[in-house]
């Protein structure tokens, strides 16, 4: 199970990274290589 955190208020324009937690780990994600519907903050 993924879990996406959107870690500011989303502004499409200007989204670079969120915060995915795995395991209890912290990962820095680049969302401008995913496209837009994926960028919803819930569980994928």
């Amino acid at each position: 199970m993924i879990v996406l955190r959107v870690s500011s208020p989303p502004k499409l324009k200007n989204i670079s990274e969120t915060s995915i937690s795995i395991g209890g780990e912290s990962h820095s994600l680049d969302l401008r290589r995913f496209p837009l519907q994926r960028l919803t903050p819930e569980v994928w």
